[in-house]
């Protein structure tokens, strides 16, 4: 629906229209999402994140994105991952943007952490990028004054401030994490969402109804077989 889009900027009656992507997701692309991973608030969640991460990591000899929603969790994993992992790690704010993919591009099988600049407007193709990897649910934190008057305002006149505001800018920021992974006819490659949410919650459920069509898998046998065949030359 374009109803968030259209309903910020006053329009009423337009038409509106879709257009199928060129890229065949199916074919192209999994969707992992571990049954197993604790709830992202719980004290396990990343041990068993890095675990996973590890392991999709080994599969695809690297080529891949972390994308986080906290600089915090950023730190704690690029730790950890920097002592199980023989990949070169490029870890956001350790070196300028531009400086950081340009080195990554230039790395084999790199490992490229990074946080909201790196989910939108970075275009890797080709086998530089077989893995994106997603830790949470990109909802904004409600702390910043003029956000959290925003969904204030939504509250006073009637709405939903959850499902009216913080749940379609979630869903677009995930879209556009999701994204940077088929950027050619040609591309392929895996996604993991280690949020759980997106499957037991039913906001999550219509998230995930909101991204590309491909093939969803919920068992890490599947996973890494599936990105095992994408490492080059396979």
């Amino acid at each position: 629906s374009y109803d968030y889009f259209t309903h910020r900027l006053g329009l009423d009656d337009i038409a509106c229209s879709s257009f199928d992507s060129p890229f065949d997701y199916q074919s192209q692309a999994m969707l992992y999402l571990s049954p197993d991973m604790p709830e992202p608030s719980a004290q396990e969640f990343l041990q068993s994140f890095v675990e996973q991460c590890c392991q999709l990591i080994n599969a695809t000899a690297g080529n891949a994105f972390i994308l986080f929603t906290s600089y915090r969790m950023l730190s704690l994993v690029s730790g950890m991952l920097r002592k199980r992992l023989k990949n070169k790690l490029f870890v956001q704010g350790e070196q300028q943007r531009s400086d950081l993919l340009r080195d990554y591009l230039q790395t084999p099988h790199a490992v490229l952490l990074g946080t909201s600049s790196f989910w939108e407007g970075v275009d890797v193709k080709g086998d530089k990028l077989k893995l994106v990897i997603i830790d949470k649910l990109p909802f904004r934190s409600p702390g910043d004054p003029v956000y959290k008057r925003r969904l204030q305002y939504v509250a006073e006149q009637g709405g939903n401030a959850f499902n009216d505001v913080q749940v379609p800018e979630a869903t677009i920021s995930l879209r556009q994490g999701v994204g940077r992974l088929i950027r050619d006819i040609h591309d392929r490659g895996i996604v993991m969402i280690a949020d759980s949410r997106l499957q037991n919650k039913a906001y999550g459920q219509a998230m995930l109804q909101s991204l590309p069509d491909m093939q969803i898998s919920k068992q890490l046998d599947q996973a890494l077989s599936f990105a095992a065949q994408l490492q080059p030359g396979r």
